[in-house]
């Protein structure tokens, strides 16, 4: 199992997502986890794999929080149906986060989607409701 090339579509699929987990967790517990600063904890960039940590736990509450919606978007990933998706291995979700973790370089894409993000929760409601499907 692969999955396609992320797209422009995924970026704007994940900040919909994370709209949906701060529904359910709230603002300041994931601003902790997706924070798009550059310093990391020792005053310099964060490295490609703290990035990639970063994008794991994010992707991890997302399975935890909203995973009907985490399926339907794994599913077109892979190219298959999302019933088909849940008949998949147990090792499918952690398969597929870790594809997303290497095709994607992993501090633009999720430092792009928090920035999203961020300008999504910091907008009114004729914005967020552009993201919301």
């Amino acid at each position: 199992m692969k999955i396609r090339e992320l797209k422009y579509e995924d970026c704007i699929t994940l900040a919909r997502l994370i709209q949906k987990l701060v529904d359910a967790i709230g603002t300041e517990k994931l601003l902790n986890v997706i924070s798009a600063e550059k310093k990391s904890e020792t005053g310099g960039c964060k490295t490609e794999e703290e990035y990639s940590q970063i994008g794991a736990a994010i992707l991890q509450k997302l399975i935890q929080y909203v995973s009907d919606d985490v399926n339907i978007w794994f599913a077109d990933l892979v190219g298959c149906t999302t019933a088909e998706l849940l008949e998949m291995s147990f090792d499918t979700p952690f398969l597929i986060i870790t594809q997303i973790i290497e095709a994607a370089d992993s501090n633009d894409f999720f430092t792009t989607v928090s920035h999203l993000y961020k300008t999504i929760a910091g907008c009114g409601t004729r914005w967020k409701s552009l993201f919301q499907r």
